[in-house]
């Protein structure tokens, strides 16, 4: 399951649930490419990053 897809000034982004963690997803729009970054925020099988930071880390990528 996945939550609803929520926007931001530079994109927009999600969370992807499994059995076992959920994905941040984030998507940033650069001319006719897409930057996609990615972070786990819970996993049974390793460290993990709340959701807060993930959104900050992604939004600091800068494309040249």
């Amino acid at each position: 399951m996945a939550d609803a897809p929520k926007t931001t000034d530079k994109g927009w982004y999600t969370v992807v649930d499994s059995e076992d963690s959920s994905t941040f997803i984030y998507v940033q729009k650069h001319g006719s490419k897409q930057l996609v970054c990615s972070a786990a925020v819970k996993s049974s099988m390793g460290p993990a990053i709340g959701k807060d930071v993930a959104l900050k880390a992604c939004e600091s990528i800068k494309v040249k």
